[in-house]
Order: C-alpha cells, then structure tokens, then sequence
C-alpha cells in the first residue's frame, strides 16, 4: 500500500501575500518634515558668511602684500565649501550648488574689496571712504579694469573646490 499525500487546498492569493509580508523585514517608513526648507536657510547662510569672511581676508591680504594672489579664490572656495558642509552635515542635496554659488560671489567680492582697498591706499584715504563712495557703476569699471582672464581659472577653481567639499563628493 501506498502512504496516501494529502493535496492542500489552494490558498487565496491574498493569504500568500500576508504570508510572504510576514517574513519580509520591515523598511522604515520616511518621516516628513520640514527639515528640506529649514536647511536650505542655513545653506545660504552658511554660504553668504563664509561668501564674506572669505573676501575680507582676500582683501585685507591683498592690500597688506600689494600682491593680488589669484590662489586666494581656492582659499575662497574651501571656506565657502567648508561652511556650506558644515551646516548641511555633508547631506543636502543642493549642499554643493549653494556652495558654488557663494564662492564665486565671494571671489567677485574679494576683488572689489581688494581693488577697493589699494585704491585707499595710494589716494591715503580710509577703506571705508572708498566704500562709501562706491555705487554700481564704479564697482562695474573696477572689476572690469582689475579683471585679468586667468582670474577665469581662479574663478573656476573656485567654484570646484566649493562644490565638492559642500557635496562631499
């Protein structure tokens, strides 16, 4: 005699679905929160205070070396990048565009503030005269007369190092 195998009914589908469920590990659910916007404020502010400590130290060395040291746009670029990361906890995703974005401004401001501060000089005024003084028009003719096309390199090396150390990349 044969053992007899006793066929199991068939199961509807959806107990095999709550079947297969109950082994399967349990993905966390995302929490949604504001986080994404309350970050991105600290982002550009983060950008826009390393933007201008960046170009104050670009000036001032500027200024007291009589040299415009295009490397400085590399140093402009790490504390920008440096800041942004710091803030973002190297997570944002726009972490490395913000960075970017105030590196270049920071190279931009850093030459105008030096140009401004050599100018002060030779005309034995204060810093903060020239400043005073300073409207859009002549900002755009100091930056067009202290432009040089390697400030280009500068400028692009700039935004490099801001973005990857932002992005951690």
């Amino acid at each position: 005699m044969e053992p007899k195998v006793e066929e199991a009914a068939p199961r509807p589908f959806h107990e095999l679905i709550k079947q297969q469920r109950a082994f399967a590990p349990e993905e966390p659910t995302p929490e949604v929160t504001d986080q994404p916007a309350q970050s991105i404020v600290a982002l550009i502010l983060a950008g826009a205070l390393g933007s201008a400590v960046a170009a104050g130290l670009w000036a001032a060395i500027t200024v007291i070396s009589g040299i415009q040291i295009g490397w400085m746009a590399v140093g402009v670029g790490f504390l920008v990048g440096m800041a942004v990361r710091l803030f973002s906890a190297g997570s944002h995703p726009m972490a490395g565009y913000v960075a970017a974005f105030f590196s270049f401004l920071g190279c931009l401001l850093g030459n105008l503030l030096a140009v401004c501060g050599i100018v002060a000089q030779e005309q034995g005024v204060a810093w903060t005269e020239v400043l005073g003084t300073l409207d859009l028009q002549s900002a755009n003719i100091l930056m067009v007369l202290s432009f040089s096309p390697i400030d280009l390199l500068f400028y692009g090396l700039a935004l490099y190092f801001g973005f990857k150390l932002a992005s951690g990349d």
